[in-house]
């Protein structure tokens, strides 16, 4: 669980996201990392931007420690009929990454310092999302 402790603070993401029939869009919010309920930390993303979309975007991930079954990320946003959700993931501690797999794609999150790190997500062998996040 201390490997949570990573993601506490306000940050700054920036980058793209792929989009059926539109390309890559541009990305940008602001996250507030708080510890939810002891055993979760709650990342909340505040004045999210997505190129081309006018309406207001909100949301917010969680991620969890279970010694059972690894690391838990839930995604939800109001634009979202439902969460993503991936359980099972890890830290791999010489890369400093947090890896979420399942059958369509891998999720990874990369630690660069303690102030930096990046989101990378592939699906079917294509990254569909690629964000920096830096700590303000």
């Amino acid at each position: 669980r201390e490997e949570l402790t990573r993601f506490l603070g306000v940050w700054q993401l920036s980058g793209w996201v792929e989009e059926p029939g539109q390309g890559r869009l541009n990305v940008t919010a602001q996250i507030n990392g708080n510890v939810h309920m002891t055993y979760f930390v709650e990342l909340a993303y505040i004045d999210f931007k997505v190129d081309g979309f006018d309406g207001q975007i909100w949301g917010t991930s969680t991620v969890g420690y279970d010694s059972d079954s690894g690391f838990g990320l839930s995604t939800r946003f109001n634009t979202m009929p439902d969460a993503l959700e991936v359980s099972g993931g890890r830290f791999d501690g010489s890369s400093r990454t947090f890896i979420f797999s399942d059958a369509q794609g891998q999720s990874l999150i990369q630690f660069q310092t303690p102030d930096r790190y990046t989101v990378t997500t592939t699906l079917g062998g294509n990254t569909v999302e690629s964000y920096v996040v830096t700590r303000t």
